[in-house]
């Protein structure tokens, strides 16, 4: 696979530079028999671009999909759980098993408002 790659013409600007460093990766690993590692790659050059662009992971898990209005509205809020001037790289994800609320997620820290974190704080008070 690689052999062939010798053909392909080099790109000029960074991006399309870029993009065929990412494949010849890609055909390393088919040649080398490990794409069971793309993953893990994947996740690797996600972390890169993110320190490269001061930038943070955000998950925002909804029950169903937010309108503008509300994703607005959950965006006015990330800044308060982003740290310094990092930039916020915002991926929303509906998960049907949420019965209601909205969860975020910035790195390590999570704030749960959904309805299953309610009741389930409700029920340990009421256990005490």
């Amino acid at each position: 696979v690689l052999d062939g790659l010798k053909s392909i013409k080099q790109p000029a600007d960074a991006k399309s530079l870029a993009k065929n460093d990412a494949f010849v990766a890609i055909c390393s690993l088919a040649d080398l028999g490990r794409l069971d590692l793309i993953w893990k790659v994947t996740a690797a050059f996600y972390d890169m671009l993110k320190v490269a662009n001061s930038a943070v992971s955000v998950n925002i898990v909804s029950a169903v999909p937010l309108s503008k209005q509300q994703a607005a509205r959950v965006e006015k809020i990330v800044p308060k759980y982003v740290e310094g001037k990092l930039t916020p790289l915002i991926n929303y994800t509906v998960d049907p098993t949420v019965l209601g609320g909205v969860m975020v997620q910035v790195e390590n820290t999570m704030a749960d408002t959904t309805s299953d974190s309610v009741l389930r704080a409700m029920q340990q008070h009421l256990n005490l």
